[in-house]
């Protein structure tokens, strides 16, 4: 009878915790309910030290989860009116801004993120990484930016994983967004994404798509100078895979010379490409 009285107890417990409504008191610790069973189960009931093994722990997760949903919720709701403005100046001005970051807390922009805004997002991975330089923290929020459109959050990504993972693994962990980030039209990732798959380093090679990722990042303007000379330097010593062929080389050194701008001149100037 004392175990059938627990049981129900416990059941009781768990549907409240699932149907909490906002801002209760949170539900009481679970010891008291542990000490319960456990005195049941000294006095030899097997059934009831099964349940401290087994009903108890999923008991203390479900109060625990209520309690942080509730927290959750609670949170959300104080943060509204400055998640609506966030994303309001968002709209008028999409372009990354130091002002906004400046402005707002990080619980905001975590608050916008998680409500699908890929430029909060990657705010939120910029204040992180300045506030606090935690490139762990930051990579979730500059791969939901770089997953929702944002180019230039795949290569931010990108230098976080490096600087949490070290230069070969953060590389291999990022290709996925520099591929992604090459189809949003970024030169810079299609470099990298390409560059990757040439060399033997990374445990990823293969040459015909890194080829691939290379030349259409040579057609991206302003950006694709980089994917253009990794393609002329290959060609012109016949290495990542590729055969020596000057006249080839040649020409994509061309294209890079024809979409760069003021940065790096030199290079064009001593092959005659100089604009």
């Amino acid at each position: 009878m004392k175990f059938t009285t627990l049981w129900l107890c416990a059941v009781a417990l768990v549907a409240a915790a699932s149907h909490a409504v906002a801002q209760p008191a949170d539900p009481p610790a679970c010891g008291p309910y542990r000490a319960k069973w456990e005195s049941v189960a000294k006095g030899g009931d097997a059934a009831a030290m099964d349940g401290v093994i087994k009903v108890i722990p999923s008991l203390c997760s479900a109060l625990a989860d209520s309690a942080k949903a509730r927290r959750a919720s609670v949170a959300s709701a104080s943060l509204a009116p400055q998640v609506a403005a966030l994303r309001a100046a968002i709209k008028a001005t999409p372009e990354v801004s130091q002002r906004l970051i400046e402005r707002y807390s990080l619980a905001v922009f975590v608050e916008a993120a998680r409500q699908g805004d890929a430029v909060a997002a990657n705010l939120a991975g910029k204040k992180i990484w300045s506030d606090s330089v935690n490139a762990k923290g930051a990579i979730p929020y500059f791969r939901q930016a770089c997953l929702g459109g944002i180019a230039s959050a795949c290569h931010e990504g990108k230098q976080m994983m490096l600087n949490a993972y070290g230069f070969r693994d953060g590389a291999r962990e990022a290709q996925p967004l520099m591929e992604h980030g090459c189809e949003l039209e970024s030169g810079w990732a299609c470099h990298d994404a390409g560059q990757v798959l040439l060399v033997d380093g990374y445990g990823l090679k293969n040459v015909a798509k890194g080829l691939s990722l290379l030349e259409r990042g040579c057609a991206i303007e302003p950006d694709g100078y980089a994917a253009c000379f990794r393609l002329g330097e290959s060609y012109a010593k016949g290495t990542n895979g590729v055969s020596r062929d000057d006249q080839r080389s040649r020409s994509y050194y061309q294209s890079g010379c024809k979409i760069l701008t003021s940065l790096n001149q030199y290079t064009c100037k001593q092959m005659g490409f100089a604009k």
